[in-house]
């Protein structure tokens, strides 16, 4: 058994190391926040962001190794394997119990229905320090909440996607691509060929840098792996062995991708990054038109997008700018013409300045004209945009996702700094807390 004195250590020297390369692959270049109404608060997280780069860069090359955030957990595992035969004192086995909280969640930007259940209440729930979880019947009170892998070499989960072709095949997304100061870097995606009990992590996506990824996708008819990353739009063709940028310039904010999806009505893809939404048929290079250039106001930093199910045309997105939530833009058109709609708080920021952090819009697939959007709170339209209302009760503040089940009319999740969140009539019933067991809280000190 290791002397305490070790293992202190052990422990000390691997924080260390972890928090070196915590913002491994962003240079503070990508973070580029509009100076126009710069909050104090976002000041300091460029300006904390600009300190890490400076710290781990390479003072040759002035980059950031790619590979460096793995180098350190290789080392980390090579001094705990080296110290663990040693003996000194009388320390004893330990062993650690988890004692909770098991009543409230933590920050949730995943959640995933099981294309493999046709009763639609199995649920997985991803972290963004957690790791991925499993209910298999979210209607239960309280629900069932098992960890799927909580040995992962990162417990940031950023994004998570199932084959159509093939449920069995899933791909995990890791880390926050957001600037907020305790975002956790990812490293990279992992595969599951057995519904999603074993893991294993992509080389391929590390040497793209597709390493903290805000959403993936797989083509329902292709089978082709999309991920929005933060170093640009990547696809794969080969089940994830490699992977090849098809859409982004350069560095900075135009690869920061947020959304990816499929609209099987109008079989195209459509994505947005940090100030526009594009669109595709075909997912290769060259072959995305800019739906919003000069539509959308100037400025945004971030661009969250939704398309309607049941017609394709309609289409719904809001930005940040300034820290702040923009207006909600609709088209009815395809994105041909955009009109700017409210702004979900009625007047004022609803996100509170943090829509870099906190913001999603989601249109009900069974009614166009029914929109929910996130940011501290979450609220309602019933009216196309035109107005907004409060409907969740209690839930916790700070939304990050809002998922419509698209085959039972209805039914919303929603995911945010409390966990996850469930309503089974989405235009009359408030959210339910789902997070019973769902034991991913986030701790910001303790003590001995």
């Amino acid at each position: 058994m290791i002397h305490k004195k070790y293992t202190l250590g052990i422990f000390t020297a691997a924080l260390a190391v972890l928090a070196v390369w915590m913002f491994l692959f962003d240079s503070p270049e990508a973070y580029e926040i509009e100076p126009e109404g710069e909050s104090n608060k976002e000041t300091s997280i460029r300006d904390a962001f600009e300190y890490n780069f400076e710290m781990i860069k390479n003072l040759e090359t002035g980059e950031v190794p790619p590979n460096g955030l793995m180098d350190a957990l290789k080392f980390t595992r090579q001094r705990q394997a080296e110290l663990a035969h040693v003996k000194l004192g009388d320390a004893t086995n330990p062993r650690f119990r988890e004692r909770g909280p098991n009543n409230i969640g933590g920050r949730t930007r995943v959640i995933h229905i099981d294309l493999r259940d046709s009763t639609r209440n199995t649920i997985f729930a991803g972290s963004v320090g957690g790791g991925l979880w499993k209910c298999n019947d979210i209607t239960q009170n309280p629900p069932i909440w098992n960890t799927v892998n909580d040995y992962l070499d990162n417990l940031s989960i950023g994004g998570l996607a199932q084959d159509p072709n093939n449920p069995e095949i899933m791909y995990l997304g890791t880390g926050e691509g957001y600037p907020n100061i305790d975002a956790i870097q990812g490293i990279g995606i992992f595969k599951s060929v057995d519904g999603g009990v074993n893991w294993d992590l992509l080389p391929g996506s590390v040497d793209a840098f597709v390493t903290t990824i805000q959403d993936i996708m797989v083509h329902p008819v292709t089978s082709d792996v999309y991920a929005g990353s933060t170093f640009g739009l990547f696809r794969s063709q080969d089940g994830g062995a490699t992977w090849e940028k098809v859409h982004g310039q350069g560095f900075g904010a135009n690869n920061f991708f947020y959304d990816i999806d499929y609209v099987e009505a109008g079989g195209f893809m459509i994505c947005s990054n940090s100030n526009n939404v594009y669109k595709s048929e075909t997912g290769d290079p060259n072959s995305w038109q800019n739906l919003t250039s000069g539509q959308i106001e100037a400025g945004m930093s971030r661009v969250e997008v939704t398309v309607c199910a049941s017609d394709p045309d309609v289409m719904y997105l809001i930005g940040s700018k300034g820290g702040g939530a923009t207006k909600v833009y609709r088209t009815g058109n395809g994105g041909e013409t955009w009109q700017a709609r409210i702004e979900p708080g009625n007047g004022s920021d609803f996100t509170n300045g943090q829509a870099w952090y906190d913001l999603d819009i989601a249109v009900d697939p069974f009614n166009c004209d029914h929109t929910i959007a996130g940011g501290v709170p979450s609220l309602r339209s019933l009216t196309g945009a035109f107005t907004y209302d409060q409907w969740m009760g209690g839930m916790h503040v700070d939304q990050h996702t809002i998922v419509f089940d698209p085959e039972r009319e209805g039914v919303v999740y929603l995911g945010n700094d409390g966990g996850i969140y469930r309503a089974s009539s989405g235009t009359d019933i408030p959210p339910v807390n789902k997070n019973f067991g769902y034991n991913v809280t986030q701790f910001y000190a303790g003590a001995m």
